[in-house]
């Protein structure tokens, strides 16, 4: 009699091991990337961008101009920061002579463009925001931007 209880109990064991063994999941857990559902084929942009700055009373600014450019991936990594200074002409005009390129491959890439004075004056704010969607169909982007400063020459 104990050794049925002994084969009972280590049949049971077997069985029930067996049963814990299928049933466990033993398969990895897969994150979801946002980004994943944003991508698109491989294109790439030009930025050849300029700059025009004046003050309020519409006299042109002669000085220091500091020009940054990067992106910004999908998932927020930051990628090809370049930063140029230069002086604006007797007209407030600056190019930077620089022909930067980036590939954009998801929705949610960006390039970003910044122009401060020397000073500091102009701030930190981004001027403009280039997507996949706005250089799709034109990968070369040839501007000036304009700027009147919040202030007078005088000031």
């Amino acid at each position: 009699m104990k050794s049925i209880f002994k084969v009972l109990k280590f049949t049971i064991i077997i069985i029930l091991g067996s049963f814990i063994f299928i049933s466990s999941d033993c398969s990895k857990v897969e994150t979801s990337d946002p980004c994943d559902d944003t991508v698109r084929p491989l294109i790439e942009a030009s930025f050849n961008l300029k700059v025009q700055i004046e003050y309020s009373d519409g006299v042109p600014y002669e000085g220091t101009v500091k020009y940054i450019i990067w992106k910004n991936y999908c998932g927020g990594q930051e990628s090809g920061r370049f930063t140029k200074l230069g002086n604006t002409n007797a007209s407030g005009y600056w190019n930077s002579s620089y022909i930067y390129t980036y590939k954009f491959e998801n929705t949610e890439d960006k390039v970003q463009v910044n122009f401060l004075m020397e000073s500091g004056n102009l701030g930190s704010t981004t001027y403009d925001l280039y997507y996949y969607a706005e250089i799709e169909n034109d990968n070369f982007i040839d501007k000036t931007y304009g700027i009147t400063l919040p202030f007078a020459s005088t000031d």
